[in-house]
């Protein structure tokens, strides 16, 4: 697994939902990769967290190819800090989530 190449963003906003929006300075070789954190798991109640959720080797997914100015949003889950407006976005393929800075 190798990191993914300069992709950069910004957190802009924050939704009324709590997500953070990401805008896209610079897409790299990033891709976007969308599946709804489902679990069929709920209990114990500690399993159902989306922290829990993961994507399985070779299973199905869709994704995007980012471009400069895209905007997606994330949960505070998908960051490996504590995200807030204004703190730049990095991708490395040591986590599953996002990290800033």
């Amino acid at each position: 697994m190798k990191d993914s190449t300069d992709f950069a963003g910004t957190i802009v906003d924050v939704a009324a939902n709590g997500n953070f929006i990401v805008h896209v300075v610079d897409p790299g070789d990033g891709l976007l990769v969308l599946t709804p954190p489902f679990s069929y798991v709920t209990e114990p109640s500690r399993f159902a967290a989306e922290d829990q959720f993961y994507n399985a080797r070779n299973s199905i997914m869709r994704a995007y190819e980012l471009v400069k100015d895209d905007e997606f949003a994330v949960s505070a889950e998908g960051f490996d800090t504590n995200p807030s407006k204004g703190q730049t976005v990095t991708v490395t393929a040591t986590t599953r989530k996002l990290h800033t800075a």
